[in-house]
């Protein structure tokens, strides 16, 4: 899935970009928000905690190097951001359920703080739950 999943996202960002394709695009968009969910419930079924937490390029740099448990809180808190703050302009879903003190999360931003360690100490100190 891996360069089909780059390119899909960069026919969607072109889509959206135009006039005349943005309707498409959002189906595509919402076309590959559907295959990631179903990558999530297959994650669910065969990986276990420490299979989320793990970093296996810790050397290195970009996502590659992140957990899954990492990317999939990144996607999510990214996604309830732009939806309910920028789009609706409503409550977030992370604060009106107060997912923050129900999982015990020390942050509310996307992540994107976190070093290699930082990931690690945050992911560990979660209480991990799968909702799919």
């Amino acid at each position: 899935m891996g360069n089909n999943l780059l390119e899909q996202c960069h026919k969607i960002k072109e889509e959206i970009s135009n006039e005349t394709t943005f309707h498409l695009g959002i189906e595509n968009l919402l076309s590959l928000r559907t295959q990631l969910f179903d990558i999530l419930a297959q994650f669910k079924v065969e990986l276990c905690r420490a299979d989320f937490n793990a970093i296996p390029f810790i050397g290195e740099d970009g996502f590659h190097s992140k957990t899954i448990a990492y990317s999939i809180w990144h996607i999510f808190r990214i996604e309830d951001i732009v939806t309910h703050t920028l789009i609706n302009k409503d409550n977030q879903i992370f604060f009106s359920r107060d997912y923050k003190s129900s999982i015990g999360s020390p942050i509310i931003t996307t992540g994107n703080e976190l070093e290699k360690t930082g990931n690690i100490r945050f992911l560990q100190n979660i209480e991990f739950r799968c909702a799919i």
